[in-house]
């Protein structure tokens, strides 16, 4: 999946692109476009529209017959994707002959221009399927990502768990309810990707474990359970482990007594 770089780069670029009037603001959020503008960059695009552009006075009707006769032929398929790397003239005459004819030199022109095309995107064939199933919620996360803000949804910052050695910046999500960092999780569906590109963060490869279970969701599969904490011991604690996990306690006194206690604290003028 890190051959997959590229691509989200192109997404990131393309809503971030200088917007000139408010038609310019919705075309950079607008995801119909964006999608349209990758599949046209991975696999070309000759679609009755593009046909019809051949000539001002072809009606509807004639562009669709070109197009259903070009799919005949498997010059293009039924996405309106070319099937061939290079297309003979031979081949364009006899998809064409004899109503449509004419059109054969600039329809050749057109396929040549399509397939020779300058590509931005470097998306291996067996990721190609991948990325078509994807790039929905791939283009929906880029807008996610320009909109969130660090500091609240995640923050910034270089490892400092100890686990690695990487000293570069990186996305570290926060937990909204805790507010604990999650320092080992990452957002799926390129969500990561893209906040590491708006911070200019290292990349890391997309993450396709998509599957998590609570530790409260974990625990409630066992029928019996049992364990110690010297922590959860406070009414409120208690009362919420009742009723989550229907448990009963039992205090066990410490081997020894303690030593230390708390006094109530007392705020003075001076030290």
């Amino acid at each position: 999946l890190d051959k997959l770089e590229s691509l989200y780069l192109y997404i990131w670029q393309w809503i971030n692109q200088p917007c000139r009037n408010e038609a310019g603001v919705f075309r950079t959020f607008d995801a119909k476009a964006i999608k349209e503008s990758v599949l046209f960059d991975l696999f070309g695009m000759i679609g009755k529209k593009e046909i019809k552009s051949l000539d001002t006075g072809m009606s509807d009707v004639q562009a669709g017959s070109i197009w259903e006769r070009l799919v005949r032929h498997a010059i293009i398929d039924s996405q309106s994707r070319p099937t061939v790397d290079e297309v003979n003239r031979q081949r364009i005459e006899e998809a064409l002959s004899p109503d449509f004819i004419a059109y054969t030199d600039r329809l050749l022109y057109l396929i040549t221009q399509c397939i020779s095309r300058e590509r931005h995107l470097q998306v291996p064939n067996c990721l190609k399927k991948f990325v078509e199933l994807h790039l929905d919620m791939w283009i929906d996360n880029a807008i996610t990502a320009y909109f969130m803000k660090a500091g609240e949804h995640y923050v910034v910052d270089v490892d400092r768990t100890g686990t690695s050695n990487d000293r570069s910046p990186n996305i570290t999500i926060i937990d909204k309810d805790t507010g604990t960092d999650q320092t080992n999780t990452q957002w799926v569906e390129a969500l990561h990707q893209f906040l590491q590109l708006k911070h200019n963060c290292k990349l890391s490869v997309q993450s396709l474990k998509a599957v998590f279970i609570s530790n409260v969701s974990y625990f409630k599969l066992y029928d019996k359970l049992y364990g110690l904490t010297g922590t959860l011991g406070l009414r409120g604690e208690r009362k919420l482990l009742e009723e989550v996990y229907e448990a009963d306690f039992v205090i066990l006194p410490t081997a020894k007594p303690k030593q230390f206690y708390e006094r109530l604290p007392i705020v003075l003028p001076g030290e």
